[in-house]
């Protein structure tokens, strides 16, 4: 499959390239999304640039610790490259992991929102 792949922050698009890579598998309680739409918003921009973690370095839960966090329990870590753009859109649930929730999703369409995981 092709994914849109970025290998470090950069000010331009020079670090953002399409590249092809094997489908993974969803774990458990995961689910594999065919894409048919998905946007390119000022968020893709940010992982990009390394706008969100710069912004969260200056954050008081985050003062002693090498990998920025989006909230105070450590959670939610901020992806740091490389890694693949694309956190939200539309498309069919191709595949799932184990798990009830997950396998009723199967052959239905679905919004997914997140961080940059592809």
């Amino acid at each position: 499959m092709k994914v849109i792949h970025v290998d470090q922050f950069a000010d331009g698009f020079d670090q953002v390239k399409v590249i092809e890579q094997d489908k993974p598998g969803p774990g458990p309680g995961e689910i594999l999304v065919r894409m048919q739409y998905a946007p390119i918003n000022p968020s893709d921009l940010n992982y990009i640039h390394g706008t969100y973690s710069s912004a969260l370095e200056g954050i008081i839960w985050n003062a002693e610790h090498d990998t920025p966090t989006f909230d105070p329990e450590r959670a939610v870590p901020c992806p740091q490259p490389p890694y693949i753009l694309g956190g939200e859109g539309v498309g069919i649930v191709e595949a799932t992991g184990s798990g009830l929730m997950a396998k009723r999703l199967k052959g239905k369409r679905v919004a997914i929102v997140g961080s940059p995981i592809g």
